[in-house]
């Protein structure tokens, strides 16, 4: 299990290790949240234990003001206050001898606009084009990110835990199968499109996924982390000199509004994208942003092959 942070008493070690067996039955997502955890107690300087309601609404707030800056997304905010609530109401029900009291059952989830996207951040074709030139120069591996994020409107997480096994080959066609994150949940299936399906084999035929099964990994062949992969994009987009700083959503976003102005519907979009419905209205209300690119480059994009030389 990922070491929790110095500020986590022993007590709340321990819950989380009980936690991680009765709760959690992906590693991964066990790491995911021992990190959400660690940044939280690191921000309060605190405890988990010792975190009440005034510290975890202003960190739920430190948040909010950083996703208004476009350091992270709507999504991040919402999934660590559920990982948060879900630990301590995991304590306050199966240690409720200590008198501890779950806070962030308190805390509303902040109200955001769904619609929210700047047409500032839409890139152009022109620089689509050139950023996967940029990328096919860095390495197979960063091709076969900006690709994914492009072609199949993949999230960076997604993207990120992507395992050699979900590549699938059925009836000519290539899949990622990504397997439900909880018991409750579906199964998604990404088909790809042909020119992403080449790229995808070739980055399967180059890389060494490591003991986990992960494909994305950095120098020392650990899995690559949302932050490393977040400093080599930007690295990447900074060598273009774009006026606006894009970030690898900007790119997925691009890709979801082709799709929406090429005529997808809200559920094609949904299951495709994994998009919840309000979030997809968004983007067909939006879809007027690329409407001013000729039609004959959306319907005849594609991705080069990488190229070795």
């Amino acid at each position: 299990m990922r070491k929790l942070s110095d500020y986590c008493s022993d007590d709340f070690k321990s819950y989380m290790k009980q936690f991680s067996v009765q709760v959690i039955d992906n590693p991964a997502t066990l790491t995911e949240y021992i990190g959400n955890v660690n940044m939280l107690c690191e921000y309060c300087h605190k405890d988990f234990l010792d975190i009440g309601y005034d510290n975890a609404r202003q960190y739920i707030d430190f948040l909010t003001g950083r996703y208004h800056n476009r350091q992270i997304s709507r999504k991040t905010i919402y999934s660590r206050l559920s990982e948060y609530n879900t630990i301590a109401q995991y304590v306050e029900d199966t240690f409720s001898e200590t008198g501890y009291t779950n806070p962030f059952k308190l805390i509303k989830r902040p109200e955001i606009d769904w619609n929210d996207i700047d047409p500032k951040r839409i890139p152009s074709m022109n620089q689509m084009d050139e950023v996967m030139s940029k990328a096919m120069e860095s390495g197979i591996q960063t091709y076969a990110m900006f690709a994914l994020a492009t072609r199949a409107c993949m999230t960076k997480s997604d993207i990120l835990h992507l395992k050699r096994d979900y590549i699938v080959k059925e009836e000519g066609r290539t899949y990622l199968h990504y397997p439900a994150k909880k018991k409750s949940g579906n199964d998604r299936y990404i088909p790809l499109p042909k020119d992403l399906a080449v790229i995808v084999d070739e980055f399967n035929d180059y890389c060494i996924p490591n003991e986990d099964g992960y494909m994305f990994l950095n120098e020392s062949g650990n899995t690559l982390s949302e932050r490393m992969a977040e400093y080599t994009i930007a690295k990447l987009i900074e060598s273009c000199d774009f006026d606006e700083h894009f970030t690898l959503k900007d790119f997925r976003n691009r890709g979801i509004l082709d799709m929406a102005a090429n005529g997808a519907t809200a559920k094609q979009i949904s299951e495709y994208t994994g998009l919840k419905d309000l979030r997809v209205y968004g983007f067909l209300e939006a879809k007027e942003l690329v409407k001013d690119d000729c039609p004959a480059d959306l319907v005849h994009y594609t991705l080069k092959p990488f190229n070795r030389s």
